[in-house]
């Protein structure tokens, strides 16, 4: 349960971190593939568990806007190397 748990709180908004279009330039149909799965599945669980949830007695608060994407946010850039801030997140996985 507690590496559900990190995982998750550290996964929080992580959609702000990344540009859709640079991300969609500079994946390759493998990385992409693999990612749009585990969005699937992950939508698919939620699913289950707000079932689960409500049948539980549960009582959650959830946001229902939008994710938030770069151009909300803006592109942001590391200062010293010039780099975008994606592209940091993005090498790190």
């Amino acid at each position: 349960m507690t590496a559900f748990v990190q995982t998750w709180t550290s996964l929080a908004e992580w959609w702000t971190h990344y540009d859709v279009d640079e991300l969609a330039r500079d994946l390759t149909e493998e990385q992409a593939g693999i990612f749009l799965d585990v969005a699937d599945g992950t939508s698919a669980f939620a699913a289950r568990l707000r079932i689960s949830l409500d049948t539980t007695g549960h009582d959650v608060e959830t946001t229902t806007e939008e994710p938030r994407t770069d151009e909300d946010t803006g592109p942001g850039a590391d200062a010293e190397s010039g780099e975008s801030v994606s592209r940091q997140h993005l090498r790190a996985l």
